[in-house]
Protein backbone atom coordinates (compact mmCIF):
# COMPACT_ATOMS: atom_id res chain seq x y z
CA UNK A 1 0.00 0.00 0.00
CA UNK A 2 2.75 2.18 0.88
CA UNK A 3 4.44 1.56 -2.26
CA UNK A 4 1.22 2.33 -4.24
CA UNK A 5 1.03 5.60 -2.53
CA UNK A 6 4.97 6.16 -3.39
CA UNK A 7 4.52 4.89 -7.18
CA UNK A 8 1.44 7.69 -7.08
CA UNK A 9 3.22 10.41 -6.09
CA UNK A 10 6.17 9.73 -8.43
CA UNK A 11 3.67 9.74 -10.98
CA UNK A 12 2.01 12.82 -9.61
CA UNK A 13 4.93 14.26 -9.22
CA UNK A 14 6.02 14.12 -12.90
CA UNK A 15 2.67 15.16 -14.20
CA UNK A 16 3.34 17.88 -11.84
CA UNK A 17 6.64 18.94 -13.41
CA UNK A 18 5.49 18.03 -17.08
CA UNK A 19 2.48 20.45 -16.42
CA UNK A 20 5.16 23.30 -15.13
CA UNK A 21 7.18 22.47 -17.81
CA UNK A 22 4.32 23.06 -20.98
CA UNK A 23 3.18 26.44 -18.43
CA UNK A 24 7.05 27.78 -18.95
CA UNK A 25 6.74 26.59 -22.36
CA UNK A 26 3.43 28.25 -23.14
CA UNK A 27 4.54 31.67 -21.17
CA UNK A 28 7.89 31.79 -23.30
CA UNK A 29 5.95 30.85 -26.48
CA UNK A 30 3.76 33.64 -25.70
CA UNK A 31 6.32 35.68 -25.20
CA UNK A 32 8.39 35.05 -28.26
CA UNK A 33 4.29 35.92 -30.33
CA UNK A 34 4.41 39.24 -28.83
CA UNK A 35 8.12 39.84 -29.73
CA UNK A 36 7.39 39.02 -33.65
CA UNK A 37 4.43 40.52 -33.14
CA UNK A 38 6.17 43.50 -31.60
CA UNK A 39 9.02 43.55 -34.54
CA UNK A 40 6.17 43.27 -37.21
CA UNK A 41 4.35 46.55 -35.83
CA UNK A 42 7.52 48.24 -35.90
CA UNK A 43 8.06 47.28 -39.79
CA UNK A 44 4.65 48.59 -40.48
CA UNK A 45 5.05 51.23 -38.70
CA UNK A 46 8.06 52.52 -40.35
CA UNK A 47 7.12 51.47 -43.74
CA UNK A 48 3.80 53.61 -42.90
CA UNK A 49 6.50 56.28 -41.79
CA UNK A 50 8.44 56.04 -44.74
CA UNK A 51 5.20 55.88 -46.74
CA UNK A 52 4.42 59.69 -45.10
CA UNK A 53 7.65 60.94 -45.41
CA UNK A 54 7.74 60.21 -49.21
CA UNK A 55 3.97 61.70 -49.47
CA UNK A 56 5.05 64.77 -47.38
CA UNK A 57 7.89 65.15 -49.44
CA UNK A 58 5.44 64.85 -52.82
CA UNK A 59 3.39 67.22 -51.27
CA UNK A 60 6.37 69.95 -51.03
CA UNK A 61 7.35 69.70 -54.46
CA UNK A 62 3.78 69.87 -55.54
CA UNK A 63 3.66 73.09 -53.63
CA UNK A 64 6.35 74.62 -54.69
CA UNK A 65 5.22 73.64 -58.42
CA UNK A 66 1.83 75.46 -57.92
CA UNK A 67 3.89 78.25 -56.28
CA UNK A 68 5.94 78.55 -59.16
CA UNK A 69 3.38 78.35 -61.64
CA UNK A 70 0.92 81.00 -59.96
CA UNK A 71 4.03 83.07 -60.30
CA UNK A 72 4.05 82.82 -64.08
CA UNK A 73 0.42 83.14 -64.35
CA UNK A 74 0.70 86.21 -62.23
CA UNK A 75 3.77 87.41 -64.74
CA UNK A 76 1.64 86.83 -67.71
CA UNK A 77 -1.47 88.29 -66.16
CA UNK A 78 0.73 91.54 -65.67
CA UNK A 79 2.13 91.32 -69.15
CA UNK A 80 -1.73 91.18 -70.67
CA UNK A 81 -2.73 94.25 -68.99
CA UNK A 82 0.33 95.86 -69.60
CA UNK A 83 -0.14 95.33 -73.56
CA UNK A 84 -4.27 96.18 -73.05
CA UNK A 85 -2.74 98.97 -71.58
CA UNK A 86 -0.48 99.78 -74.11
CA UNK A 87 -2.94 99.21 -77.20
CA UNK A 88 -5.82 101.01 -75.86
CA UNK A 89 -3.53 104.07 -75.16
CA UNK A 90 -2.51 104.07 -79.17
CA UNK A 91 -6.02 102.91 -80.25
CA UNK A 92 -7.49 106.12 -78.17
CA UNK A 93 -4.44 108.41 -79.41
CA UNK A 94 -4.49 107.10 -82.98
CA UNK A 95 -8.22 108.01 -82.94
CA UNK A 96 -7.04 111.53 -81.31
CA UNK A 97 -4.45 111.50 -84.39
CA UNK A 98 -7.01 110.70 -87.33
CA UNK A 99 -9.61 113.55 -85.67
CA UNK A 100 -6.98 116.12 -85.84
CA UNK A 101 -5.88 114.92 -89.05
CA UNK A 102 -9.02 115.13 -90.53
CA UNK A 103 -9.57 118.97 -88.76
CA UNK A 104 -6.28 119.95 -90.16
CA UNK A 105 -7.45 118.99 -93.46
CA UNK A 106 -11.23 120.73 -93.55
CA UNK A 107 -9.04 123.87 -91.78
CA UNK A 108 -6.16 123.78 -94.00
CA UNK A 109 -5.38 125.46 -97.00
CA UNK A 110 -4.77 123.80 -100.24
CA UNK A 111 -0.75 123.99 -100.87
CA UNK A 112 0.02 126.93 -103.06
CA UNK A 113 1.67 124.58 -105.84
CA UNK A 114 -1.38 122.37 -105.83
CA UNK A 115 -3.93 125.24 -106.41
CA UNK A 116 -2.09 127.23 -109.50
CA UNK A 117 -2.57 125.47 -113.01
CA UNK A 118 -0.63 126.36 -115.13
Amino acid sequence: MLAQLDNRFKILSKVLERKDNLVIHLMNEKKRLEDEQHVENRIQFQELQDHVDMLEEKLKRLQSEVKEKDTIVEEKEMVIAHLVNVVNRYAFNDRDDETVQRKKKVSAPPPLLESISI
